[in-house]
């Protein structure tokens, strides 16, 4: 029974490919015919030709094809509303054909040359990787700071990732945002002692919104280079040490401990300049962009309200907050996936 069962569903399965088969065929040879009545002038029948195919039947490319034909049919009869409304499904079925002058009839190019036809935004998606430049602005510390050698610098790549946006304003200037969960990491090396040196290593993490202007140069076709500037807020939800501190004539083990919160004393709220360049890359239904960013940071890292006072981990570790910031470079690449409004130009 299991066996009949299959092959009943194998000749259904068989007869419906058979007939979309036909039915292709059929509407292939449809668009031939009218395309050789098209060229005699014979427009009468073209639409009863083509129209029921374009709802099932036709390829993407048979139904560019046929679209194409149906709009100079119309232009050529006289009406225009018929001839704009295929214009608009069209342009639904291939939002980013290009006109080729060679080949596309005068007519056609001026009623395609009379609708917005550009991408009217982008979504998608971006990755990164960081690194950070942090630099004390003042110094700290719970001794005399002037023996202080406290010093900050990067400790490997971080990374971020995010949905991003860009509305298109005109073709050489966009505006776009994005969404980023970033983690950064860097250190500080502090020996205010002669015999012993602290190594804080601290991770961050942020939800970062940057919204930056682009202006864009016609390169290729397909490459458009680019600029871009503008301004980023920045949320830092999570801070903490790793913590070291060395001996330096090894006279005694290291001195650590477990990774130590910084939440209540770092600032949450900050703001950078972000400035870059980068290019895109034209691929089907969007683009694929990389792009180079420094952002500059305005405020201090540093809670000044809240300033680190705990007083077993400076004992420990012998180490006080200073006032530092934090610049950033960002290497990304991503993907935008374009959206078309197709209207009339008014």
């Amino acid at each position: 029974m299991k066996l009949f069962f299959n092959n009943i569903i194998l000749l259904i399965s068989f007869l419906l490919l058979s007939a979309n088969v036909s039915a292709q065929n059929d509407c292939a040879l449809n668009l031939k015919n009218a395309q050789k009545l098209y060229t005699q002038g014979v427009i009468e029948e073209i639409p009863s030709l083509l129209n029921p195919c374009l709802e099932e039947g036709f390829n993407t490319e048979d139904k560019i094809q046929a679209y194409k034909l149906l709009i100079l049919t119309y232009l050529f009869d006289d009406k225009k509303d018929l001839a704009e409304e295929t214009m608009l499904k069209f342009l639904k079925t291939n939002p980013e054909y290009k006109v080729n002058p060679a080949i596309d009839p005068a007519e056609f190019i001026f009623l395609f040359n009379s609708y917005y036809t550009k991408p009217v935004l982008e979504i998608g998606v971006t990755a990164a990787l960081n690194y950070s430049f942090p630099f004390i602005t003042k110094l700290y510390g719970p001794s005399n700071v002037s023996q202080d050698k406290s010093k900050y610098k990067s400790s490997g790549m971080g990374f971020q990732i995010g949905p991003k946006i860009v509305y298109h304003i005109s073709d050489k200037y966009d505006v776009g945002a994005t969404v980023i969960y970033s983690q950064r990491q860097f250190e500080l090396t502090s020996s205010l002692f002669d015999f012993s040196k602290t190594i804080l290593i601290e991770t961050q993490k942020l939800i970062e919104v940057p919204v930056v202007g682009y202006y864009k140069f016609e390169f290729t076709e397909k490459i458009k280079p680019y600029v871009l500037s503008g301004l980023a807020y920045s949320y830092l939800f999570d801070a903490s040490y790793k913590p070291v501190r060395q001996y330096i004539d090894n006279s005694h083990n290291d001195v650590s401990g477990s990774d130590f919160s910084l939440k209540e004393f770092r600032r949450k709220n900050n703001v950078s300049i972000v400035l870059g360049a980068g290019a895109r890359y034209k691929i089907p239904n969007g683009n694929i962009f990389f792009n180079i960013k420094y952002s500059l940071a305005l405020l201090n890292q540093v809670n000044a309200d809240n300033r680190l006072s705990d007083f077993d981990f400076i004992s420990r570790y012998y180490s006080y907050d200073s006032n530092f910031n934090i610049n950033n470079l960002t290497i990304s690449v991503g993907f935008l996936y374009s959206i078309f409004n197709h209207k009339k130009i008014k």
